[in-house]
């Protein structure tokens, strides 16, 4: 499977935000083939995922998957994530950082498992690929800051 980027969503983003896209779109390729379909990623005008998934014959699936479906996802996780950027800060001790951690990967988990079942009919994709997908999106959608986005990446593992 390969995994795009629809064109007109990177035309409006910068360029801190583009290397962020690149390296999720590095960690969702790593493990795949590279082979088709191929999974283009975009936002909808609700601020939903649009997907167009196309097949090696050519053929081009479109997969809408409204706000309101992922809307209360991209809430929870962006509050995990800020949270595990002031615990960066030496704001929460062990503890508090292990319970924002699991909270981290339960979002992760349902968000997944909604988007391997919203893309069935077009693409097989397994939990972890859809965890992957997942970050990708939330990038896309979100308006995080950058020191935020970075927590993010590792996952912030205090120092």
């Amino acid at each position: 499977m390969k995994y795009r980027i629809d064109p007109t969503v990177l035309s409006r983003i910068t360029s801190d935000r583009r290397r962020e896209l690149e390296e999720a779109l590095l960690d969702l390729e790593a493990e795949d083939d590279g082979q088709p379909p191929t999974v283009v990623v975009g936002v909808l005008p609700d601020g939903g995922l649009a997907f167009a998934v196309e097949a090696a014959d050519g053929g081009v699936t479109a997969v809408p998957l409204p706000y309101t479906r992922v809307a209360r996802l991209f809430r929870e996780y962006r509050d995990v994530i800020q949270r595990l950027a002031r615990s960066d800060l030496g704001s929460f001790g062990m503890r508090d950082f292990e319970t924002l951690d699991y909270a981290k990967k339960l979002v992760h988990d349902e968000a997944g498992a909604l988007l391997k079942k919203t893309l069935r009919t077009a693409a097989s994709l397994d939990l972890a690929q859809a965890r992957r997908l997942f970050t990708l999106t939330f990038l896309l959608s979100s308006d995080l800051p950058e020191e935020v986005i970075r927590t993010h990446r590792r996952h912030g593992v205090p120092t």
